[in-house]
């Protein structure tokens, strides 16, 4: 049903607290444009209440200790999450791909659960992943150290789920680091505009005897020969040196990471670029190395990186400057100074209120910083996620002074990997252990507002006036982004105006495409990724004009202009 509204005017007169009913048609849009939120203004965060439970899910890999450390938004919506689930002693890959509403994709892995399970031989664990155009699916972490060397390991999987034959042996590729010792792994992997892959982690032999490593593959899986020495590159900063993050800047490579002396002594947020043959960017830093301390005695520790558009570096971590940990981001100008126009001379820490916050995910958002991570506030661990403004400060818009946290309901919740989808709802993966074993834990954050983009033909947005015969059903076309469910209307609506002088209208369209139809109804196309809002007009409307009033339910109101003849 159409609500039918005395007129705009009067609706908006009682929304706007009483704004008299003279007003003109244009002053009240105007009103409304300056009174109601629209999808670039930042609110309030809320948890997703059209994923999995209430905003958040778990999954269990059969009764194992499992733990969720990275993911990727396909093109298509779909959640690719990765990480490691304890079996027989050893850890395994642990590959999930979700829908968009949060349930386990059954197209995906060779029994229909959508979880998929990948040993290398060893301990086992996965740590990063990208998604190729092709949708093929690469993972990458460390392997093989039951009793061996541990080496990087990389594995790709077919848009199904299966093993890519068609990359390395089986679908699985292990590159050990002899030449640095026995341990190596990655954290991170990217893919490359050339389609090569590009991975970070450490290699050495102990805590005390540690550094940076990258790797590079071909398509196939081959070590790219043109990359550092045989497709490798070893970089040491002081002694224990890890490389967590990883970028692409203007063609050219940056890891972040943490260097110290040696394990358990005070390490520094670690930052280096490579060009694109491996070796090192002198223009960057000093000889192409960054090391930035945030004070204090504890372990400042880089997590995650991401690129402004204007070249600018964010890396968010973990820093303890006054004895316990907290957020901590860094903005490095892209000769690797630190920004001053950010935070304090470049740095900024956020304490939540416990005694450890643990920055993990870092994405860009609406012009401002958004960082996941972990907080511990009375010995019970929670996500955690925080907005920052792009001068640092936090955003007081968002959740709670800048700061939100979501609890599971177990004692251990751990949140790092994030990404932000293409409508700007947020997702956090990590792990819960709310049943006595730890599970693959995501959550998804809205904004609380709809991306709604205008209306789409037959319909043309304001100021035109869409000419239509009365007692026609009109296919009112519009888009938010995603699917958002079917109670998207705020109640009472969409209504329609009282009858309006015709001639304050801008140009005219006239409507040719009607459906049949005995009433008003929405549906849902998610091909188009389009709703349709078929309205039945009256015939009584003949030789008026009026407007379709459209409120959502994040308060936001959207209007089209009607002729009826």
């Amino acid at each position: 049903m159409t609500r039918t509204l005395p007129s705009l005017v009067s609706a908006a007169a009682a929304l706007l607290h009483g704004i008299r009913r003279t007003f003109l048609f244009a002053a009240v849009v105007s009103l409304f444009l300056l009174v109601f939120p629209t999808p670039s203004q930042s609110l309030d965060i809320t948890l997703d209440t059209t994923f999995g439970n209430g905003g958040k899910v778990t999954t269990d890999f059969a009764g194992r200790s499992d733990a969720a450390s990275a993911l990727a938004i396909q093109a298509d919506g779909k959640i690719v999450v990765v990480g490691d689930s304890c079996a027989d002693q050893f850890n395994c890959f642990a590959v999930a791909r979700y829908n968009s509403n949060g349930t386990l994709d059954t197209s995906f892995g060779p029994d229909g659960t959508g979880r998929i399970i990948t040993a290398f031989g060893g301990e086992d664990r996965a740590r990063g992943v990208t998604v190729q155009p092709d949708g093929k699916i690469v993972v990458g972490g460390g392997c093989c150290s039951g009793g061996g060397p541990a080496g990087v390991a990389v594995a790709r999987y077919n848009p199904d789920g299966s093993l890519d034959g068609g990359f390395g042996s089986g679908g699985k590729v292990t590159t050990f680091f002899p030449e640095r010792g026995i341990q190596a792994f990655v954290n991170v992997i990217l893919l490359q505009p050339d389609g090569k892959i590009v991975a970070a982690g450490a290699a050495g032999n102990s805590g005390f005897d540690r550094d940076h490593i990258l790797v590079r593959y071909n398509y196939d899986g081959s070590l790219d020969m043109d990359f550092g020495t045989g497709g490798k590159v070893i970089t040491s900063f002081e002694g224990f040196d890890e490389a967590v993050a990883l970028a692409l800047h203007d063609g050219k490579l940056v890891t972040a990471g943490f260097s110290g002396a040696f394990s358990g002594s005070h390490t520094r947020f670690a930052v280096a670029r490579f060009n694109s043959n491996g070796s090192l960017d002198a223009t960057f830093g000093t000889g192409g190395k960054v090391t930035t301390d945030f004070g204090g005695s504890g372990e400042d520790s880089a997590s995650a990186m991401i690129i402004q558009a204007d070249g600018k570096i964010v890396v968010s971590g973990r820093a303890a400057p006054t004895g316990t940990y907290d957020f901590a981001l860094a903005r490095y100008n892209s000769d690797g100074s630190l920004d001053a126009t950010f935070g304090a001379v470049g740095k900024v820490t956020t304490d939540f209120g416990g005694s450890s916050d643990f920055g993990g995910g870092v994405g860009l958002r609406d012009g401002g910083i958004v960082v996941a991570g972990t907080t511990n506030v009375s010995g019970t661990y929670d996500f955690a996620l925080a907005r920052y403004n792009s001068d640092g400060s936090l955003d007081t818009t968002f959740g709670v002074a800048g700061k939100v946290t979501t609890d599971f309901g177990a004692s251990v919740d751990f949140g790092g990997g994030m990404a932000l989808q293409p409508d700007g709802k947020i997702v956090v993966v990590g792990s819960s252990n709310v049943d006595g074993t730890s599970d693959f834990a995501l959550v998804r954050y809205s904004n609380g507002l709809f991306n709604f983009s205008g209306f789409f033909p037959p319909i043309d947005n304001l100021p035109t006036l869409n000419v239509v015969n009365a007692g026609s059903a009109v296919p009112v076309k519009f888009s938010l982004g995603a699917n958002q469910g079917s109670n998207i209307f705020a109640s009472g609506y969409p209504g329609v105006s009282g009858p309006i002088a015709c001639d304050s209208m801008g140009q005219e369209n006239v409507v040719t495409e009607t459906v049949t139809a005995g009433g008003s109804s929405l549906t849902y196309d998610p091909t188009a990724d389009k709703y349709v809002y078929t309205w039945k007009t009256s015939q009584t409307w003949a030789g008026t004009c009026r407007q379709l009033v459209i409120r959502l339910t994040d308060g936001s109101f959207h209007v089209a202009s009607f002729k009826f003849r």
